[in-house]
């Protein structure tokens, strides 16, 4: 126990004195920019934004543990990659950025573990000291996923009603005679995540066939189940492929997002009714319990 306490407090101070001298300027462990940021896929372009200086946490648990944080060499590369695309490149925007920032979040980790720790063997809670420090360290280290499975589940609630918009947007330009592709090019105009998809789309279908393109957008969707998005990518690849007719398939898809729409509205609203009913009956077998009290009452 005591030999555990000593390597997590040295680890801690370790990084600690390091951090603070990176800070002051008069120690710097830093990584080149091709070192620790990676495309996000053969595809994926880099945007050109300058890559965030490092602190000595990065430098640190990247030579420590490469198999956990080094966007090179991590075991869970892909599951990442899939995941960043899922949430929208939101709140990381490569791979890179991602385990950056999961090397930030470990080393925090490292420090409020080591407290923890002293805490409770100070205390006399040593039988909890290693279960506390290992949940506190296995939270940090699943925080940065955590961080990216929320985005995609937010990102998924807004893609029905921004799916309304741009197939009523691309129903209507249909209907004018307005060519497929510029009407997906317009109605990724309106943004959101369904709108900025469409987007994605016709920018793929510029330099690559239409099943990739198509396979691309699908790698991008929010929740890979959903069953609208399915038919609407099948429908594309009807009309690209097979030279269906569009027009049709969008509306009736419309008309099936609305109806979605309408019957979750509906439940909510059937939820919110039945929960309000339930806290009336509290409240009039409360007053009626309050009014037979006294009457009950023992002299």
């Amino acid at each position: 126990m005591t030999a555990f306490l000593a390597f997590i407090a040295a680890l801690a101070a370790a990084v600690f004195v390091l951090d603070l001298l990176d800070t002051l300027g008069l120690f710097s462990l830093n990584f080149s920019r091709s070192r620790l940021e990676v495309q996000v896929g053969e595809e994926d372009e880099d945007t050109g934004s300058p890559a965030p200086r490092l602190s000595t946490w990065a430098a640190f648990l990247a030579v420590l543990f490469p198999r956990w944080f080094s966007p090179d060499r991590a075991t869970g590369r892909e599951k990442v990659i899939a995941l960043i695309r899922r949430a929208g490149y939101q709140p990381y925007g490569s791979v890179g950025e991602f385990y950056t920032a999961a090397m930030m979040e470990f080393g925090k980790g490292i420090i409020i573990a080591a407290m923890a720790a002293v805490a409770f063997y100070l205390i006399n809670l040593r039988f909890l000291t290693i279960p506390v420090a290992i949940a506190l360290l296995w939270m940090a280290y699943r925080k940065p996923y955590a961080n990216l499975r929320q985005a995609a589940k937010k990102r998924a609630e807004l893609m029905r009603p921004n799916m309304l918009a741009g197939l009523s947007q691309l129903e209507s330009l249909l209907q004018a005679g307005i060519g497929v592709q510029e009407a997906l090019r317009r109605t990724a105009q309106l943004g959101g995540p369904f709108c900025n998809l469409m987007g994605l789309l016709v920018a793929r279908l510029e330099v690559e066939s239409p099943s990739q393109a198509l396979k691309h957008v699908f790698q991008h969707i929010p929740d890979p189940t959903d069953t609208n998005m399915v038919l609407f990518l099948r429908d594309l690849e009807d009309y690209f492929l097979r030279q269906r007719p569009l027009d049709r398939s969008v509306s009736a898809l419309r008309r099936s997002v609305h109806q979605e729409i309408v019957n979750a509205t509906i439940a909510r609203a059937s939820k919110v009714k039945q929960t309000a009913g339930l806290f009336g009956i509290i409240a009039i077998v409360g007053m009626l319990v309050s009014a037979l009290a006294p009457i009950f009452r023992t002299p």
